[in-house]
Parts: structure tokens; sequence; C-alpha cells
């Protein structure tokens, strides 16, 4: 009875990081002065439909709907992030799951260093590259920066870029 109680806990646990579902700034979305918002890009031949990101806090921000292959998106969330990190990423055909013992399966595991956010603005977080090889920087590649301009650039050209500066 205890060791099933322990499972379905830890289960419900896992469950309840992934219940606040966040999606991306769309075309048209009007963005506040006072929000953050997180550059994340990919190359490589696989998309990406899935993200989460944890903080010092619960529950983790999970961003679905999603599609981004060879691309840029931009995500809203609230400033003041402690320990903010990419944890995990599902590839497109691929997606994760939990068994019900607890164990995920499908998502992609990302091991990058942690920032914290104290005001509003753009921050570039990670490039990740879905081939074989893979691999991740953050270092912002100034062809995915110029498509982000190109992409998002009357909804978010009033924020002030953080830890990159725009390519002329």
């Amino acid at each position: 009875m205890i060791k099933n109680l322990t499972i379905t806990t830890i289960a419900l646990f896992l469950t309840s990081c992934a219940i606040n579902p966040k999606q991306a700034i769309q075309p048209n979305t009007i963005v506040a002065d006072n929000v953050l918002v997180i550059l994340v890009s990919t190359a490589g031949p696989a998309g990406i439909n899935y993200l989460q990101f944890c903080h010092s806090k619960t529950p983790c921000l999970n961003y679905e709907g999603i599609s981004i292959q060879n691309d840029i998106v931009a995500l809203p969330m609230t400033v003041n992030m402690k320990d903010l990190e990419l944890n995990t990423f599902t590839l497109e055909g691929k997606g994760g799951f939990y068994l019900p013992n607890g164990m995920g399966i499908g998502f992609n595991g990302l091991d990058d260093k942690p920032i914290n956010i104290n005001q509003a603005g753009i921050y570039f977080h990670v490039h990740i590259d879905t081939s074989e090889d893979g691999g991740f920087t953050t270092t912002p590649p100034t062809e995915m920066l110029r498509k982000a301009k190109q992409k998002y650039g009357n909804q978010i050209s009033h924020l002030k870029p953080i830890n990159f500066t725009w390519p002329e």
C-alpha cells in the first residue's frame, strides 16, 4: 500500500509540473512593457515542439503547440525568475510521456547554465542543434537574431535586449 502511494505521489508531482501550458508569442500579439521574452533557436533536421523551463519555484513553465525547426521562437515569461534553465524538450514526431511509475520517455534533457532574470526585456537563452551530434550554445547565432527581429519586430521592438545586441 505504501509503495503504491509513493509511486502515485511521484507521478502526480511529475504531472503537476506540466499542468501549466504556455504559448509562444503569436503574430499580432501585443507584448506588454513589463514582460520578459526568452528567445530559443534551433538548427538541424528535427523540429522541436515542446520546451520545459524550470526555475527556483514550481511549477515549471511548459510551452506546447510550438514548431521550430531552423527557426527561432519568442516565449513570454514573468520577470524575477531565479535559476531559470531549459530543462527538457521534445522533437516533432517523438513526443514525451510518463509511464505509470513516473519515468519520463521521449524527453531530451539539456544541461544549460541557469540564469537569473530581474528585469523586463529580451534574453537570448539557447540555440539547440537537433542533428545526430547535437549540442547547444548560449551564444546567439547572428542569422537567428535577424530572423527574430524580422519575425517579431513590431511586437518586441519596445523591449531592451539584455544579454545580446541586435545585428545591423
